[in-house]
């Protein structure tokens, strides 16, 4: 293939990279506000009835509080696993158009190696790859993003959001990406060891919908600064 029909291959990812978000996010811009809407409404109810229960028994007060923390735990882990969902979405997104992105500013400059003949895998693989080969640069921000969604879509997916299998490299990344954006809970304890010094267990990752919205506006800032840069430097 010839290089100018590469950088218009690579014009054409960028289109579509594009598209994919904004599909993406209309699809969370439907959703979400529906659970979001059945969380506040039963909020509202449980608050009238505990204004109408005030004169009842306890016994029919208990059984309202647990009717009630049934429903809300429903609804909570309604909004956990849609979020979950989407962050794996957007994941497989950014790695698909990493991955293309690669293969295209191979052939473009003439690279001698395929990215997917480097160690790693997936985003932290390409990363390396258009940093190290093709001489384009992430900066702070999109890396730790990067490294953090990487994260946290491999804890989902392997570990159903539990930390405790997870290495202190990517329980630090997934603490980085946390502590930038609201959304993004990681639950802890506290354990005394043997020798009497307090130390901490990360436990699981609890998402909610301000780190999927987010994560959809940071994903499409990655590409759009990629791209920026293939235009400056290397088009």
């Amino acid at each position: 293939m010839e290089y100018s029909d590469n950088k218009f291959m690579l014009h054409f990812t960028q289109a579509n990279v594009s598209r994919q978000f904004i599909h993406l996010r209309e699809y969370y811009n439907e959703i979400s506000p529906m659970i979001i809407g059945q969380k506040q409404d039963l909020i509202a109810k449980n608050e009238k009835l505990q204004k109408d229960l005030e004169n009842e028994s306890e016994e029919a007060r208990d059984q309202h509080y647990d009717l009630y923390f049934d429903d809300f735990y429903l609804i909570e882990m309604i909004e956990q696993t849609y979020c979950n969902s989407m962050i794996i979405s957007i994941y497989t997104l950014i790695e698909k158009y990493l991955n293309e992105f690669c293969k295209r500013l191979k052939d473009i400059k003439n690279i001698p190696i395929k990215h997917s003949e480097l160690r790693g895998d997936g985003v932290e693989r390409a990363k390396i790859y258009i940093n190290k080969l093709c001489e384009l640069k992430f900066d702070q921000n999109d890396a730790e993003f990067l490294s953090g969604i990487n994260a946290i879509r491999n804890v989902i997916a392997h570990e159903n959001g539990e930390l405790y299998n997870t290495d202190e490299k990517n329980i630090n990344k997934i603490l980085n990406i946390s502590k930038k954006t609201s959304g993004c809970t990681v639950k802890q304890e506290d354990y005394i060891d043997e020798s009497g010094n307090i130390k901490k267990i990360y436990q699981n990752i609890e998402l909610e919908f301000a780190f999927v919205d987010y994560s959809l506006m940071q994903g499409v800032i990655v590409f759009k600064n990629l791209f920026e840069q293939f235009k400056n430097n290397v088009a």
